[in-house]
Parts: structure tokens; sequence; C-alpha cells
């Protein structure tokens, strides 16, 4: 029998040791075993059984750490590439902590697809790769590289009917070493979803899986559905949370659906997530520390001294802020009327909130974030020719013959019109959206992913969006210009993340171009107290 359990009281129950839920129709949730010390910190004195049983665990730990198993051994890559030390570091973790369910929040650049590569050679059987449509291919080379001669077939799927088939007529192969690379745009698809259910998968991988974020979309449903019929699922992205918390909640349900099985729990558990005017809201910062206490904990951890000891395998990383020219007058006047009339419903929110009109407030919140998406576009708009005249002038008259610069934005209409001042001042430019059809994007990137472009188109201009699509900038591209800013940080990390990884030769510069008098002000104010909160899935 149990001792006598109280509502967030640590216990044991059987041969779990756990802790009850808060509140009505709360249930015992086990969590990892670690050492006495975390739990006495977290609940203060520790009853009696539960001291026990972790004494017994310690015990049973240390005779453990005197005969630690033998180390994984990884085969290399084809081109002769070993993993690093932090990638022996994830996929021991992968193997031996998580039991091959687990989300790896490597930054880009620090090499994840070889670890789900390799994750999936591990645990052997057939396997599923979600991935974006412009690197299935890609990532089909990355399986046959790392997993040379394991898997019998690597079938790319180029559309729903072609996948139905191949699964269909295939199935036989069901339990074989096969592995199936789908694009996350197809796995929507429920005829797929169906043939999918037809096999024995022993593997997922979902790379750039931050964007299942949303628990209700079609997507994340689908890889909910995938997920649980797989022993193991790994989930790679550099970006697990863009704005809040509660971003993590869908990757966690995808691992653990059993433990992680209600968004509005997870938001309020976790973050502090309440109704305020009309809104979710989260109130404070992922407990990272308390989510590390639920089952299996989900992630793998990686410390500053970790990254810091990847980084010095990198060239070096400079980062600069290059303040442009005063704006026209004209534009200062039509930015102070939005500011003006931004301040006001400022006003109004703040007074709603104060009295209790939830509506009212709601409805001055949206009309507010309406101004300050005008102010955002008004600046991108005013910043695209210095923009243009700074790289121009300044950046490529300095590179190299196989050197090129990659201009970063937030709104198309700022990528569209640098790319028209460029060209007027003669220079080559290619622009890459994130809503650009995979084709095309795929074709208008390639010159500067093999290096094979012409000395006159040096210019790469990219949304940030394109950037979550999982593109590379090496080699070849040395300068990277944030043009637009973005009020969440993680987003902005993309930019450099996408020169300043593996492959790099050249030292990368990063420069960020603010114009004075506009919402480049308000932006990296708002940066800045989001950089002093931010949230890292470390330890």
């Amino acid at each position: 029998m149990a001792e006598k359990v109280y509502e967030g009281q640590l216990c044991v129950l059987g041969n779990e040791l756990g802790y009850m839920e808060k509140g009505p129709g709360r249930k015992f949730l086990p969590t990892p075993l670690d050492n006495m010390e975390v739990y006495a910190n977290r609940f203060g004195e520790l009853p009696a059984k539960v001291a026990a049983f972790l004494e017994e665990h310690m015990k049973r730990r240390k005779l453990l750490e005197a005969s630690p198993p033998a180390p994984l051994v990884w085969p290399k890559s084809k081109e002769g590439y070993e993993l690093d030390e932090l990638q022996l570091l994830m996929m021991e973790g992968l193997v031996r902590e998580m039991n091959g369910r687990t989300l790896i929040p490597l930054p880009p650049g620090f090499g994840k697809t070889p670890l789900g590569a390799l994750g999936a050679y591990y645990f052997a059987g057939a396997s599923v790769f979600l991935v974006p449509k412009d690197k299935c291919e890609e990532w089909a080379e990355h399986i046959d590289s790392w997993c040379a001669g394991h898997f019998t077939t690597i079938k790319v799927i180029k559309s729903a009917k072609d996948g139905v088939k191949f699964l269909t007529e295939h199935h036989e192969d069901r339990r074989s070493r096969t592995a199936v690379v789908i694009s996350l745009g197809l796995i929507k698809d429920k005829g797929l979803c169906d043939a999918l259910d037809t096999w024995t998968f022993r593997t997922l991988v979902v790379d750039e899986a931050h964007v299942i974020k949303d628990p209700q979309s079609q997507r994340a449903k689908a890889v909910f559905r995938v997920s649980s019929k797989t022993p193991a699922c790994i989930l790679l992205t550099g970006t697990p949370f863009t704005n809040k918390g509660g971003d993590l909640f869908s990757l966690m349900h995808a691992l653990h659906p059993q433990v992680f099985d209600n968004f509005l729990q997870f938001s309020e558990r976790y973050c502090g997530g309440k109704t305020i005017m009309g809104r979710w809201v989260e109130t404070h910062l992922l407990r990272v520390g308390e989510l590390l206490l639920a089952k299996d904990a989900c992630f793998l951890k990686v410390t500053e001294e970790q990254k810091e000891a990847a980084l010095k395998r990198l060239p070096p990383l400079t980062v600069s802020s290059v303040v442009l020219p005063e704006p026209s007058m004209a534009f200062k006047r039509t930015y102070d009327e939005l500011k003006a009339r931004h301040d006001a419903l400022q006003q109004k929110c703040n007074d709603a909130k104060r009295e209790n009109k939830e509506e009212d407030g709601a409805r001055f919140e949206r009309q507010r974030q309406a101004e300050v998406g005008k102010m955002c576009r008004l600046t991108g708009k005013e910043k695209a020719a210095p923009i243009a005249t700074y790289v121009s002038d300044t950046i490529l008259p300095n590179l190299g013959p196989r050197q090129s610069v990659a201009v970063f934005c937030i709104h198309h209409e700022t990528a569209q019109l640098i790319e028209a001042e460029l060209r007027k001042r003669g220079q080559g430019c290619v622009v890459v959206t994130g809503n650009m059809p995979a084709g095309k994007r795929r074709e208008a990137f390639a010159p500067f992913k093999m290096g094979t472009r012409k000395d006159d188109c040096k210019v790469l201009v990219l949304t940030l969006n394109a950037s979550y699509q999982g593109i590379q900038l090496q080699p070849g591209v040395t300068v990277v210009i944030q043009g637009e800013y973005s009020f969440t940080p993680y987003k902005e990390d993309q930019a450099p993340g996408r020169a300043h990884r593996k492959g790099a030769t050249d030292p990368i510069q990063y420069i960020r171009l603010e114009l004075p008098h506009s919402s480049d002000t308000r932006t990296t104010s708002i940066q800045g107290s989001k950089e002093n909160k931010r949230i890292r899935l470390e330890c």
C-alpha cells in the first residue's frame, strides 16, 4: 500500500516514483529517477518511503557508474566524416537515457541530420523521415551516406499518390530495413496516413519539428498519429519554440501523449497560462526544471559549455550594428501618426484591463497589433534603399571571388524592393521567400549552394520564414545582414546560424542594420527584454 497521497506531493505508487497533479481529475505522474537533492529542493522534506526508494535507486546507480557500459560505436559517412564530441553525447543520450524518444534541440549548423539518420540506423527496421519538401533528396543522400548498406531501400515520396502506391505494392517489405522519406506537406494527406498505418515502422524522424507547434493543425495531428505507433521517435529542431513555452507542448505530446495530453494543463502548469481579456496568456517563462521531472524528460539537454566547445571548432563569428542614414520627412510624419494611434490604443487596452472589460480589451488589442504591423511594414519599405546602398557600396567591394552576402528580411515586399534597388545599381540578386514553391526556391538557391554562381550575382535576399525550411548558406556566404528585425530573438537566430555552421571555412560577419526614428528602436527594446527572459533547454 502507498502512503497517503496529497496534491502535489512526491510519492511512490507500486514500483514507480512520481507525484499527484493538483485539481480535479488529478493523475499520478511518474518521474525519471535522478538524485535526492533535486527532489528535496523541489518538494522540501521527503516522505520516508520516497527517501528509502531514492536511496535504493542511488545504490544501484553507483554500482552502474562503477562499471559503465561500453561506448557506442557509430559508422563514418561515405565521405569519411565522423560525429564530433557534442553529436556523440547526443547519440548516447538518445539511446541510453531517452530510449529513442526525444527532442534534440541543437542550434542551426550543429549537425542534427546525421543524428536522425544514425538514430534510425541504431533502432533498425523500417523508418519514416518527415522533412521539409526542399530537403527530401538531401535527406536521402545523408541516409545513404551515414547508413551505407543498412537500409535495403531508400524511397523519396514525391506525392501522396506515389506514397500510397509504394506502400501498398511493397507491403511485404514493411518489416524490412526500408527508409521512407516524406515531405511535411504531404503527411497531411489522409490516404497516405492510412497507408503508413499498414506498415510496422521502428523509427520516426521529424526534421524542423517546430512546424507542428499548433496541436490542432492537420500536420501535427498526422505526426501524432504516426509517432504513437513507432517505438522510437526523434524530433529535430533548432527552434523548439518561438514566442512562448507553450509551443513546446506539441513536441512533448508527440513523444509522450499519455503524459502530455492537454495543452491548457501543460501551459498552466509549466508556463503560468491563464485567460486575460479573452486571450490565453502565459504569465511566466517555461519551467524547464520542473519539466525535467516529467517522465523521460523528453529532450536532451545542451549545456552552454558544450555549445561553446562546438562553436570553437567553427570559424569566428563577428557581430556588429550599423545605423543607417536618417529617413525622409514624409516617412517620419507617417510613422509618427501610426505611433500616436498605437499609443492611444495601448492606453485603451490598459484602461479596459483595469476595469475588467475583457471584450473591449481584446478588441483594442487586435487594433493595436494591426498598427504595430503597419509600422513594421512601413519601416521595411523605407529601409530597402539604404540596405541596397550599404550592400552595394560597403560590402560587395570587399568580398572575394567566391564569397557572397545574404540579406534577411521579414516581409516579402521589403525583399522585392531590395532586389529592385540592387538591380538599379547593376548588381545581380536572388530572392528566396518562405511562400515560394519548393521547386522554384530550390532552383533559385542552387547556384549559391553549389558554388557555381557568376561573380555578378553575389547577393541572396531571404525572408526569415525561408530560413525555417532548413536552408544552408555554406559554402560561400561570409556576410549575413539582418535587414528587418523580428520581435522574437529565436527567429533572428536563424539568420547567422544558416551561415555560421559546419562547412564554413571563412570568418562570418553578422551585421544588423538599424533605421533611426522607426520601429527598429521599439523592436530592439522588446528583443532586449525577451533576451533577458530567454527560455533555454539547458541545464
